[in-house]
């Protein structure tokens, strides 16, 4: 099982760095479970929870803000070494 503690949206966008926008774009093209059934691919999410998993990634867990669905959205900050080594000083 995977360590994943909450976070600050303050920690996340330090630990993506320039990579910021990537996480609104993360926001808006969320995979909707119950709204991919009416034909809508994608959806826009209001983030509830940061959550920074032990591989230094970024998860972004909240609803959908089309139905009201559970919906989530994974970024895989821990393949930089440069967000890694940020992230790294959270997880200790």
């Amino acid at each position: 099982m995977e360590k994943e503690i909450k976070i600050t949206k303050e920690i996340a966008e330090e630990i993506l760095g320039d990579k910021v926008d990537f996480m609104e774009l993360a926001r808006t093209s969320v995979f909707c479970h119950a709204c991919y059934h009416q034909k809508n691919k994608s959806t826009s999410m209001k983030i509830e929870e940061y959550i920074l998993n032990d591989l230094g990634d970024i998860i972004l867990r909240g609803t959908c803000e089309t139905c009201g669905e559970k919906c989530a959205r994974y970024i895989e900050s821990g393949e930089n070494p440069k967000s890694a080594k940020i992230a790294k000083k959270y997880l200790k």
